[in-house]
C-alpha cells in the first residue's frame, strides 16, 4: 500500500505541476535557444540554433507542451559556405503558423505553418559580401506584412518590410553611425514601427527610433549616459494614453569593464522619459537585461543574466516589478550550472515562461534552458532531454483521473530535418 501511495504522488505532482525546468539538447550539438512565443493551444514555440564539434550551426525550431514535453524539433539548413546559421526572434502570425528572423551572413526571414514546415525561406541585402549583417527581431504588421530589424557591419541599423511571401516591400538604413545595432521593433498606435536598439557615438547609448509604414524616419532620439544598450520595448496602455517600457543594460561610468545594472525606462506618449530604474541581483554582480513583458497584475517582468560576484557563473535571472518599476522579486536559476536568459512571456496561468541556455560545468555541452514558473518565479522540477532520441514518456488516461488510472510509457519522439528552398 505504501508504493502504492507514493506513486499517486509522484503521478500527480507530473499531471499538475505548471512549473519546471527544461534542459534539451539536440544530439551531438551545442544547442542554443533565444526566443519564444505562446501558440493558440498554450504551447511553446522555441527557436534557437544547433552547433556541431566543427562549428557548423543549423537553425533549431521545436515546440513544447505545458508539461515541459518535446512535442515535435525541426532543423533547417543554412547557407552551405558559411557556419553563421543563427535564429534570434520568433512570431505567431495570423493563421498560427510561425515568422522567424535569423542570419546566415544575411538577414534571412523564415516562415513556417504551425508545424514548423518551411513555407518559404528568404534572404536580404545581398548585395553586401556575406558574414556581415543579419535581423534580430520580427513582427506581423496590422497591414498582414512583416517587419524585421538588425544589423550590418559599416551600415548601420537594417530595416526591412516583406509582404506575407517574404519579398521585399522596402530596406532601409537607420541610425546614427555605422556601427548602431537594431535589436527589437513593435507597431506603434499609428501603424508606425518603433525601433530600439544601440547608438555607438562618443559613448554607446540606447536608441528609440520612430519609423513610418513606407519607412520613412519619424524621429531618432538617444536616451541614457555613457554606457546603456536598450534590447527590448513594449506598448502598454495607461488608461487613454499609450506609454512605452525599454529594457536593457546600464554602466553608471564610462567604464565598460564595471559592473552593469539592468535598466528599465518608462515613456509618455511624447516618448518622454516618465521614470527610470537600475536592478541588480547583488551590489557587486554583472547584470544584463534582455526581454521585459508587462503581467496581469500591470507590472513587468524582466529576463536576463547575472554573474553575482567575480568568482561565480552568470545565471538566468528573472525580476518582477510593480507598475512604477518597484521591484517585488527576483531570482535566479540554473543552481550551480552556467546559465542565460534571452526572452520571457507570460503564460496563461498568470505565470513566466523563460528561454535562454545552460551547461552544467565548462566541460558539458551547452543546452537550450527553459524555465515555467509561477507568478512569484518558483519552479517544482526538472525534466532533461538527454543526447539520444529514446527518453521515455509516461501519459495517463483518464487525466484527470478519480479511482483508477492507466499508465502508458513509451520510447521516442517525432524528428524532422529540412532544407530551404
Amino acid at each position: 500500500m505504501k508504493k502504492i501511495l507514493i506513486l499517486n504522488v509522484i503521478v500527480l505532482s507530473i499531471l499538475f505541476s505548471q512549473t519546471w525546468e527544461l534542459k534539451y539538447n539536440y544530439p551531438l550539438h551545442r544547442t542554443y535557444g533565444t526566443d519564444i512565443t505562446i501558440t493558440e493551444h498554450n504551447k511553446y514555440a522555441c527557436v534557437g540554433y544547433i552547433k556541431d564539434t566543427l562549428g557548423w550551426e543549423n537553425y533549431l525550431l521545436l515546440q513544447v507542451n505545458d508539461s515541459g514535453e518535446v512535442e515535435w524539433e525541426r532543423t533547417y539548413d543554412g547557407s552551405d559556405v558559411y557556419s553563421l546559421n543563427e535564429c534570434y526572434s520568433i512570431y505567431l502570425t495570423e493563421n498560427n503558423g510561425f515568422i522567424i528572423a535569423a542570419t546566415n551572413g544575411f538577414p534571412v526571414l523564415i516562415r513556417t505553418d504551425s508545424l514548423g514546415n518551411i513555407i518559404w525561406f528568404r534572404e536580404y541585402d545581398v548585395t553586401s559580401g556575406p558574414m556581415a549583417s543579419g535581423v534580430y527581431d520580427v513582427i506581423q504588421t496590422s497591414d498582414g506584412n512583416f517587419v524585421a530589424v538588425g544589423t550590418k557591419i559599416m551600415d548601420g541599423m537594417f530595416i526591412v518590410k516583406a509582404d506575407t511571401n517574404g519579398n521585399p516591400l522596402w530596406t532601409g538604413y537607420y541610425g546614427f553611425t555605422p556601427s548602431d545595432d537594431a535589436l527589437a521593433v513593435i507597431e506603434d498606435y499609428d501603424g508606425s514601427y518603433l525601433v530600439v536598439g544601440r547608438t555607438e557615438g562618443t559613448f554607446i547609448e540606447t536608441y528609440l527610433g520612430k519609423i513610418s509604414a513606407d519607412g520613412e524616419i519619424l524621429f531618432q532620439r538617444i536616451y541614457g549616459e555613457y554606457f546603456s544598450m536598450g534590447t527590448s520595448i513594449i506598448r502598454v496602455k495607461v488608461g487613454e494614453n499609450n506609454e512605452y517600457l525599454i529594457a536593457g543594460t546600464m554602466y553608471e561610468t564610462d567604464d565598460c569593464g564595471a559592473p552593469g545594472d539592468i535598466f528599465l525606462t518608462k515613456l509618455n506618449n511624447e516618448y518622454n522619459i516618465i521614470w527610470e530604474r537600475t536592478y541588480s541581483y547583488t551590489t557587486e554582480s554583472d547584470d544584463f537585461g534582455m526581454s521585459v513583458q508587462q503581467t496581469n497584475d500591470g507590472g513587468f517582468i524582466i529576463v536576463g543574466s547575472t554573474h553575482p560576484d567575480t568568482m561565480s557563473s552568470s545565471k538566468l535571472y528573472l525580476i518582477k516589478t510593480d507598475e512604477f518599476g518597484n521591484l517585488q522579486w527576483h531570482r535566479v536559476y540554473g543552481d550551480s550550472a552556467i546559465s542565460r536568459g534571452v526572452s520571457v512571456k507570460r503564460t496563461s496561468d498568470n505565470g513566466y515562461i523563460a528561454i535562454g541556455r545552460i551547461r552544467e560545468t565548462p566541460e558539458d555541452t551547452t543546452r537550450l534552458y527553459l524555465v515555467k514558473t509561477d507568478s512569484l518565479g518558483e519552479i517544482d522540477w526538472v525534466r532533461e532531454i538527454p543526447n539520444r532520441h529514446d527518453d521515455i514518456s509516461l501519459s495517463v488516461f483518464p487525466n484527470p483521473f478519480n479511482s483508477s488510472v492507466a499508465i502508458t510509457v513509451s520510447g521516442g519522439r517525432g524528428l524532422a530535418s529540412q532544407t530551404p528552398t
